[in-house]
């Protein structure tokens, strides 16, 4: 590299030269003696008085004396403010009028080594795979330093400029502008950074621009986003996305092939859940995609074709279905699977999830999922399909996840899903029309007594004001009668579904119940003496008068409700009432 464009860098994006190089004009110079000289003054006057805190003003008043001594501001260096640019004899990589441009910076943490994002990205031609508003960057000449971009913009525009790299220091800093007569005048630079904790790398853009007026200033407001943070913030997460779950494996393929979605018409959606088992068994249960429709209630099947293809086929309104076939497009085993739909699909989608290890017996799991629903009849499928709330969505689906594997079998994936089969059935509340609760207690006394109390399902109205009755049946089932208002009561059977012995009970009503309801109880031990005690809960209330009994029997907030039962339990369990209540009740025989 020339020593001219090693010379003539931003300062800013060099952290050796942050901290030294003249970044003040001169007039705020002058005034920045001026004002931090009278600051001191003052506070010492006052100081002299006896009032101490004036020292905060002293201290502000001494860094604007040295401001406007040295020409420096470390403020200013933050936030990449440089007012001495006028001043200055203007280098080559000054494209943007002095406090014309718009300025953004943002950062992601990507779990790869740095020397392959840098490699990835110093191949501009790669850019396009996640910043969705490039249409195509073309390398110009050998040694990739001028390269032309285009830019997708509203009713089927373009915008295009060419650009060159202006300083680069390999593993840890690009940097570039945009030549003269560009119709987008802008500037930047990507930097690497070893991220701390053996995490990856640390990623930051910082980018300038300045849009141009008139109709053509329209078209890049649109280009660059309304929001210019949100647009590269997106980006950012895209390209963690692909560069953790393998999608650049194959650069040649068209950005618009490994997409299949049309451009900026997708909605995206990324959910993230920790579940208490090891990754190598939440991966396993995944990876069958037949398993998925256990968890996400919008999805009735999933037939796999062969290790890589599946078709899909998910409930719509109006006893409608939608169908489409979907390929897997990058994976590692235990780490990730990505994904897209093929040609044709009524519903075009693609994404990824990622399974992070949290220690030993605790995994992470990211949902990445970008969607484009169509016009018109099957719009509206589409619409039902994924939720009004696409977050929301995705989040019930992971919480169910987490319900399924922590209260099931996690040793044995297909029991889990055997005891889900038939789900309608099997769940007794009604898709998306149950109201869910999910609280939590921590009591200091052991897991093993929290857990024999709690399985005696007799002891729960001990606690539970609304239950007036709970009759063990046999080993799994039971006949449970609350009260409700106007001195009436209403009953249902029960059954549970899964359980593991100081950790978990899982249950469902049985069918015909007045109240449909469904839930688990984990029991997490903190110590020898202490027990973390989670609930869910999701209940399916009738219409009509019975509707209103419901309502009293779980209470007008059924959060606030379940949270008062977990504190009277606390109560119970921490007062030593566990010993007048549990042991004559033959508790011990329902332990599995």
């Amino acid at each position: 590299m020339d020593a001219d464009r090693n010379n003539q860098g931003l300062h800013d994006h060099d952290p050796s030269l942050k901290d030294s190089a003249v970044n003040v004009s001169q007039p705020e110079r002058i005034g920045s003696i001026i004002g931090g000289g009278a600051l001191a003054a003052y506070s010492l006057l006052n100081i002299a008085r006896g009032k101490f805190g004036s020292l905060p003003i002293a201290a502000l008043g001494g860094y604007l004396i040295y401001r406007g001594a040295t020409g420096h501001c470390y403020v200013s260096a933050t936030l990449n403010i440089n007012t001495a640019a006028g001043e200055q004899q203007q280098s080559r990589s000054a494209v943007i009028p002095h406090k014309s441009g718009i300025k953004v910076s943002k950062s992601v943490t990507v779990n790869r080594p740095v020397e392959d994002l840098y490699a990835f990205w110093r191949d501009f031609e790669n850019l396009p795979q996640f910043m969705n508003h490039l249409k195509s960057v073309k390398v110009m000449d050998g040694n990739g330093n001028r390269s032309h971009w285009v830019a997708n913009a509203p009713a089927g525009q373009t915008v295009e400029w060419d650009a060159e790299i202006i300083n680069e220091q390999a593993n840890r800093l690009i940097a570039w502008r945009s030549l003269p007569d560009a119709q987008i005048a802008n500037a930047g630079a990507v930097m690497f950074q070893p991220a701390s904790g053996n995490r990856g790398t640390e990623v930051k853009v910082e980018l300038e621009y300045n849009p141009p007026a008139g109709v053509l200033g329209a078209l890049i407001a649109k280009l660059f986003g309304e929001e210019p943070e949100q647009q590269i913030d997106e980006d950012l997460r895209r390209f963690k996305q692909y560069m953790e779950t393998g999608e650049v494996a194959n650069n040649g393929q068209k950005a618009e092939d490994k997409k299949g979605l049309p451009d900026q018409k997708g909605v995206e959606v990324e959910q993230v859940v920790t579940v208490n088992l090891p990754v190598a068994q939440v991966y396993s249960f995944w990876r069958n995609f037949a398993n998925l429709p256990h968890f996400m209630n919008h999805l009735e099947s999933v037939t796999v074709q062969d290790g890589n293809r599946s078709h899909w086929k998910a409930n719509a309104p109006f006893g409608q279905t939608v169908e489409w076939d979907a390929e897997v497009s990058s994976e590692k085993e235990n780490e990730y699977i990505a994904w897209r739909s093929l040609e044709g699909a009524q519903v075009p989608n693609q994404g990824a999830v990622r399974f992070m290890p949290q220690g030993q017996t605790s995994t992470e799991v990211r949902v990445s999922l970008k969607y484009a629903p169509p016009l018109g009849a099957i719009g509206a499928l589409a619409a039902r399909i994924f939720g009004e709330e696409p977050n929301q969505q995705i989040t019930e689906d992971l919480a169910r996840l987490k319900q399924y594997l922590e209260t099931g079998s996690p040793d044995n994936a297909d029991k889990v899903a055997n005891k889900a089969e038939a789900k309608d059935e099997q769940k007794g509340v009604a898709p998306d029309k149950g109201i869910r609760v999910e609280k939590s207690v921590v009591i200091n006394r052991p897991v093993a007594e929290i857990y024999r109390y709690w399985r005696n399902f007799e002891n729960l109205p001990h606690f539970m004001n609304h239950l007036e009755a709970v009759t063990v049946q046999d080993n799994t089932h039971s006949h449970w009668k609350a009260k409700a208002p106007l001195g009436q009561t209403v009953e249902w059977d029960a059954e549970i579904i899964a359980e593991q012995e100081n950790h978990h009970i899982a249950w469902r009503s049985l069918p015909n119940a007045q109240v449909a309801n469904e839930g688990a109880v984990r029991f997490t031990s903190l110590g020898d003496e202490q027990t973390e005690v989670a609930t869910l809960i999701k209940y399916d209330p009738p219409a009509g008068a019975l509707g209103a009994f419901v309502a009293r029997l779980l209470g007008a907030e059924p959060n606030q409700q379940v949270e008062e039962d977990l504190n009277r339990f606390k109560q119970v369990m921490e007062h030593g009432a566990i010993s007048n209540l549990t042991a004559e009740s033959g508790d011990q025989n329902y332990v599995q």
